[in-house]
């Protein structure tokens, strides 16, 4: 899967906010890291497809963990290349959520899971006076600018310095220059 020893997989809509301290201290104790959702229950997960709850309550129960999958930390091992051999292998029977895939790839290969603080992957609404590595913009959070305004009170140059190369980009963009016919 990786060719490092250790690994991290952050979603792209993820904003680093601090430096990560001792996060890989936790593969000391457990080969995957994970934050639970905000929704930490799968009984509790009401926005996914009925079918595919259902079929995944049937499988590990209500009271299983329910873990955000857009921030993993593993340690390369065949234990780790199993849990996303499963993983993929679930997540074809609906090809719908992903989560809900890796809670029953879980269950099924029963591995040892390390619950990381919430800190690790917080939303924006979530973020307001709590100690931040990453930030998540979940939901409608970019469409309200929520995120952006989260963002650049944390990390000013950051989002103006994106925010200039945007306009560089969207300018080359509609003037159509580096536009290569062929």
């Amino acid at each position: 899967m990786s060719p490092y020893c250790n690994s991290l997989y952050v979603d792209a809509d993820m904003l680093a906010m601090q430096p990560l301290g001792g996060l890989w201290h936790v593969l000391d104790r457990a080969p995957v890291g994970l934050v639970r959702d905000r929704l930490p229950l799968v009984s509790l997960c009401d926005h996914v497809a009925h079918e595919e709850k259902v079929f995944t309550l049937d499988a590990v129960g209500g009271d299983a963990t329910h873990f955000n999958s857009g921030l993993i930390l593993w340690r390369s091992e065949q234990a780790t290349d199993s849990l996303f051999d499963h993983w993929h292998q679930q997540w074809c029977r609906f090809a719908r959520q992903d989560q809900l895939a890796l809670v029953r790839a879980i269950f099924s290969s029963e591995i040892q899971v390390e619950t990381l603080p919430n800190s690790y992957n917080l939303s924006p609404r979530d973020a307001r006076g709590q100690e931040v590595y990453f930030l998540h913009r979940w939901g409608g959070t970019v469409e309200r600018g929520i995120f952006r305004r989260f963002a650049a009170a944390r990390l000013p140059a950051v989002v103006a310095d994106a925010q200039k190369r945007l306009e560089v980009f969207k300018h080359l963009l509609i003037s159509g220059a580096g536009c290569h016919s062929g």
